[in-house]
């Protein structure tokens, strides 16, 4: 047993030495009577045990207990004596840190070897503890699946991010990552391959991260990073590519292999927010707006944020114009080109909201989408479309002018069974009806599209496809295996002055009508526009240089006007 004696006082520090040596042989005792050598003796020596003296000049042994302690390894005792038993001084004693207080008449070596087993018992059961704790927190902070950060984890290293940042006047950003279409995944292939899909995207990203920065995944299929040292604009574009190009690569799993595609946003600390939750909120609204711009990134701005909060205000206001037929349907007539009469009209949903003005159409299916309304929304139209085809065919006898219902924004799953109880609830005939369908939806899952499809056309509907000739890959399959009866143009094609999109134009629709398809020039905007697409034999001729969408009242006057080919000029102005 090695003893470490801290006395100023010669006599007294003998006094100490003898009572130890002479109980015990095995006994070794080294003594310091100032704190300069006290210092010294601990760092030189590995100790059992301090008796440090309470009296210690300057003040008292008890001032330098602490840097003592940054000299000796854990389990050294340090036992205060004194000349006086004081309960007082024993009590501040054992409160500042010492093992005990012995007064120095009732020192033996029994009580000596006593306290410092008792001292070194202690220390194993409190490292034991620390460390079930540490254990403990990791587990509490680490993702089971992907070893990294879970929520908990990564909030708890966040703030000391912002801490840090504070103190050395840093900057950093914050990056929310969501991937899309994961469900698809586990529907498709399984939640094992979907939880294989997040180990290979937690392992990519973590390979791209420096020293300091951070990584967690937040939920499902949510990640988030921390990037230290990230300030210009420039700096976050490079730092949203390296991510992008980390995630490039195809993943193989369960013998498929998947393309990732992510929605990722941005914000910065300390620029756009300084606290955990705001910043948080920062790139959750950046990410929401890359999801619904379906782009792969977006920094955080002031005018994301109001154009989110305008769009949380949406919400509610659409529940209630639905409910109070707030919401109106314009249309827009598609005109023969062989003969001077009107075959088809649009139908294209209208929102004049009270504060923020004209609504878009893809607004309001995406706030409906959102707030889980779409089905109502999708009943609304439905029965507005049909109401005014009956009202029309009422008050217009020989009405054989089809309404085309624009489905591009609606899940297409929906269409058949709201669509058949539409048309049954006001009588009227399924031919009458067009629905019309975005070319992008029809090429994203093939093969139930075509199901779905199907099922339409048991109503007796015809139905279009809408955007055709877009950059979309072109399916030569969808065309041979769908029950199409028209081709709807997009109206960047028809409006482009190009001599290759013309030429591409023309031998489009060529090729579609020989294939059977009737054809659809949109967007006519000019008479050059509309003498081109007649002279390329369109089916049928659509944009504001026909005819701009108008009211139902004003179609029904429109129809009758053209019928009785009597020229008609309609104030339309309120429904472009």
């Amino acid at each position: 047993m090695k003893i470490l004696i801290i006395d100023g006082d010669d006599a007294e520090r003998a006094i100490v030495r003898q009572t130890l040596t002479l109980a015990s042989y095995d006994i070794t005792i080294i003594e310091a009577k100032t704190v300069e050598q006290a210092l010294h003796e601990a760092s030189a020596h590995t100790l059992d045990g301090i008796l440090l003296d309470y009296h210690l000049p300057p003040s008292n042994g008890l001032n330098i207990m602490q840097a003592l302690r940054a000299s000796l390894i854990e389990n050294t005792a340090i036992i205060i004596t004194s000349q006086e038993s004081d309960d007082l001084i024993a009590l501040e004693c054992i409160n500042r840190g010492a093992q005990d207080f012995i007064p120095k008449n009732e020192l033996s070596v029994v009580k000596l070897q006593r306290i410092i087993l008792q001292a070194q018992q202690r220390f194993k059961i409190e490292q034991n503890l620390i460390q079930t704790q540490l254990q403990l927190k990791k587990i509490a902070e680490t993702d089971s699946l992907t070893g990294i950060s879970n929520r908990y984890g990564f909030y708890s290293q966040l703030r000391s991010s912002i801490q840090q940042a504070q103190r050395t006047n840093d900057s950093f950003a914050l990056v929310n990552l969501d991937l899309n279409k994961f469900k698809s995944v586990n529907d498709t292939l399984g939640h094992g391959a979907g939880d294989e899909l997040l180990k290979c995207i937690a392992k990519r990203l973590k390979s791209i991260l420096r020293e300091g920065d951070l990584l967690g995944r937040l939920g499902g299929d949510e990640f988030a990073l921390a990037i230290h040292n990230i300030k210009a604009s420039s700096a976050l574009r490079f730092l949203a590519f390296r991510i992008i190009d980390s995630l490039k690569d195809p993943v193989d799993i369960c013998g498929q292999t998947l393309k990732i595609s992510m929605s990722m946003g941005i914000a910065t600390y300390p620029e756009n927010a300084n606290s955990i939750d705001n910043l948080m909120r920062c790139a959750d609204i950046a990410m929401y707006r890359s999801k619904i711009q379906k782009s792969q990134f977006a920094v955080f701005s002031t005018e994301l944020d109001t154009a989110l909060r305008i769009r949380r205000s949406l919400e509610q206001d659409l529940r209630v114009a639905i409910a109070k037929n707030e919401l109106s349907i314009a249309y827009q007539p598609q005109f023969a080109t062989a003969k001077s009469q009107v075959q088809c009209v649009e139908a294209l949903l209208r929102w004049q909201h009270p504060d923020h003005g004209h609504i878009k159409p893809q607004d309001i299916i995406l706030v409906a989408t959102e707030s889980n309304m779409l089905q109502d929304l999708h009943i609304w139209i439905l029965h507005a479309i049909c109401k005014t085809v009956k009202n029309i065919g009422i008050k217009h006898c020989e009405l054989t002018t089809q309404f085309s219902l624009n489905c591009s924004l609606l899940e297409v799953a929906l269409a058949g069974r709201h669509l058949k109880e539409a048309i049954d609830v006001y009588a009227i005939s399924p031919a009458l009806i067009e629905v019309e369908i975005d070319y992008t939806i029809a090429t994203n899952d093939e093969a139930l599209f075509l199901r779905q499809l199907d099922k339409l056309h048991e109503i007796g509907v015809s139905m279009a496809l809408d955007h055709f000739g877009t950059n979309s890959a072109f399916s030569f399959n969808l065309l041979r295996n769908s029950t199409f009866d028209t081709l709807k143009f997009d109206p960047c094609l028809v409006q482009s002055t190009s001599t290759k999109d013309q030429k591409l134009l023309k031998a489009f629709q060529t090729f579609s009508q020989g294939l059977g398809f009737a054809t659809v020039a949109g967007g006519i905007e000019t008479a050059m526009q509309n003498q081109r697409c007649q002279a390329m034999q369109f089916s049928r001729l659509q944009g504001f240089h026909r005819a701009a969408p108008m009211t139902e009242q004003d179609l029904l006057r429109f129809l009758k006007a053209f019928q009785e080919k009597k020229q008609l000029e309609i104030n339309i102005e309120t429904v472009k």
